[in-house]
């Protein structure tokens, strides 16, 4: 039985491999258009997500500083 990809999963995975996701980014390329509930989950689990502020543009991008304990 396949395991199913969840939206948290693809979230993760973008982080590690690519770095920065913005908003932009989830829709686009994840098919995800509420990212911030997928980070929160995320943090809730122990992962060190900043959300950073893109210098002279009005978006911000999520970034995964530290993977959390297992």
């Amino acid at each position: 039985m396949a395991t199913r990809y969840t939206q948290k999963k693809k979230v993760l995975d973008w982080l590690q491999t690519y770095g920065d996701l913005s908003f932009r980014d989830a829709v686009k390329f994840l098919d995800i258009l509420d990212v911030r509930k997928r980070i929160e989950e995320l943090r809730n689990e122990g992962y060190n997500i900043l959300t950073i502020k893109v210098p002279n543009k009005n978006y911000s991008v999520y970034r995964l500083i530290e993977e959390a304990e297992a």
